[in-house]
């Protein structure tokens, strides 16, 4: 095991759509994945869980995730959106925060352009 390996910390990792694959499994063997539908109500219902989570990975059919919302995440250093786009974000408040915003840029464009043929 790395030096990193063995010292590195359990993320805690909230997304807004169990997304296909075996990825969100393999996430939940190393970190501590959720899925919550609805970040903004988790932020309502669950103040706690909100303040200790360190990443989010959300797409635009979750709705808008902006500097409110992120202000009920004060430990979240990254945000994950896959799918088009990054419009459901609010990227100066994530700027503002340090938060780093990543996306899956590339991933659906020729599937969507397949369908549009």
């Amino acid at each position: 095991m790395s030096a990193r390996g063995a010292h590195a910390r359990q993320l805690q990792i909230l997304a807004t759509t169990r997304f296909p694959g075996p990825a969100f499994d393999d996430l939940g063997r190393r970190h501590s994945a959720r899925v919550h539908e609805d970040a903004a109500e988790l932020a309502r219902d669950d103040a706690a869980y909100c303040a200790a989570v360190d990443v989010v990975l959300t797409w635009g059919g979750a709705g808008p995730f902006g500097r409110e919302l992120m202000d009920a995440f004060p430990a979240l250093g990254l945000i994950g959106t896959y799918g088009v786009g990054v419009d459901h974000l609010d990227l100066d408040a994530a700027r503002s925060r340090a938060i780093t915003v990543v996306t899956t840029k590339g991933a659906v464009e020729r599937p969507t352009a397949e369908v549009a043929v």
